[in-house]
């Protein structure tokens, strides 16, 4: 069995922020729109872990997708309010998601770079699908504890 000295190299993007649009003169009809969807908002990306013969490449590529109200400037003062209030609240819940991402990676690099006995090709995959499976594992437990944001402000009336 063929045993590799291990280096974690990292290729992480910042997140791309895009946004959907959720059209109704009203706030309530905006709330309609967005319990419609499976979700309101959304953190995905593609993390990908390779092993290669003295390293594994770890990359990250994430997408934060947040609504975007149209009627927004034509809303009353005290609905503006209310939206942006959520807005701020939303975003900061999928950059949480984000942060929950660098962490496992970063943690994961630390733990691979220190281990005093080099990894092996099997070992290396074995590393890679587990890190995959905690990054799922985390994001949904984050959402669970915080409702998908709820708890955290991520409401409308």
């Amino acid at each position: 069995m063929e045993v590799i000295p291990m280096e974690v190299r990292l290729s992480l993007s910042p997140p791309r922020r895009t946004t959907y649009r959720v059209s109704d003169p009203t706030l309530i009809g905006v709330h309609r729109l967005l319990d419609a969807r499976p979700e309101w908002r959304r953190y995905s990306g593609t993390l990908q872990c390779r092993p290669a013969a003295a390293r594994i490449t770890v990359s990250l590529r994430p997408l934060i997708e947040l609504p975007e109200w149209p009627e927004y400037r034509a809303a009353s003062s005290a609905d503006q309010r209310i939206w942006d209030q959520m807005i701020r609240a939303l975003s900061q819940h999928e950059d949480n998601h984000h942060a929950i991402s660098l962490r496992l990676i970063n943690d994961f690099k630390a733990d691979v770079e220190r281990a005093t006995t080099p990894m092996d090709r099997r070992t290396m995959r074995r590393r890679c699908v587990q890190l995959t499976r905690d990054h799922v594992a985390e994001q949904q437990a984050y959402d669970r504890r915080s409702a998908h944001g709820a708890n955290e402000g991520v409401s409308l009336p």
